[in-house]
């Protein structure tokens, strides 16, 4: 079974029993994936997330991290796709050029909101950009 298939199994699963997490594996990579809910924005309240906690891939292949979160955010049904503790400066610039935001709770873990709640945040986050890029 591919990863996306157990991660949406892992979806299926969590929405009846929350904060569930697991490893899971198949030939390109590692994953250790959560149902959380955490305050992500100042303000905002507790948000429902899809964790993603540690990553391993076993072949890096240009693409294959794009491909992954790209699919697993479009599956995720909670409030926002959040990925945890980034010590890589690459990736962490790679999830800001891609409109990822910053999590309220750890300046090295980020976050990208679903539906509505994207939309409305993105929009803060561009104004706050654009505010401060003049400085």
């Amino acid at each position: 079974m591919e990863i996306l298939e157990k991660i949406a199994k892992f979806i299926q699963d969590s929405q009846k029993t929350p904060f569930k997490s697991k490893w899971l594996s198949d030939k390109l990579m590692e994953v250790y994936i959560r149902h959380g809910r955490k305050v992500l924005v100042h303000g905002k309240g507790i948000q429902q997330t899809f964790d993603i906690a540690n990553v391993t891939v076993y072949k890096k292949s240009k693409g294959t991290w794009t491909n992954f979160i790209g699919k697993v955010h479009a599956i995720n049904p909670f409030d926002a796709t959040y990925v945890e503790c980034v010590h890589n400066e690459r990736l962490a610039s790679w999830l800001i050029r891609n409109n990822w935001l910053r999590a309220a709770n750890c300046s090295i873990s980020y976050f990208l909101p679903k539906g509505e709640w994207h939309v409305l945040q993105t929009n803060q986050e561009h104004s706050l950009r654009n505010s401060l890029s003049w400085q």
